[in-house]
């Protein structure tokens, strides 16, 4: 650092470039807000673990009701082609 004084000239272009960089920085947070605001609503419309749980388990019974449907068609069929 330099014990020079400033002069009022180098100041002004001093404060001048710290206006502009808090101008800068001020445009900078509103971009980011604009990026939070966007990723918070993505994040709202995704599914939870407890979403995909039920989901889980949503399939698992469907396939298993499925599975008795046609096991029990299937039987069904055969027991009527040789009714013993």
């Amino acid at each position: 650092m330099s014990s020079d004084p400033i002069k009022f000239g180098e100041l002004e272009g001093r404060i001048g470039t710290m206006e502009a960089l808090a101008g800068q920085s001020r445009q900078d947070m509103l971009e980011i807000r604009q990026d939070y605001k966007a990723i918070m609503a993505r994040l709202a419309s995704m599914p939870t673990r407890t979403d995909l749980d039920t989901w889980k388990w949503q399939w698992l019974l469907a396939s298993l009701a499925l599975y008795a449907l046609v096991l029990g068609t299937i039987l069904g069929g055969l027991s009527w082609l040789d009714p013993h």
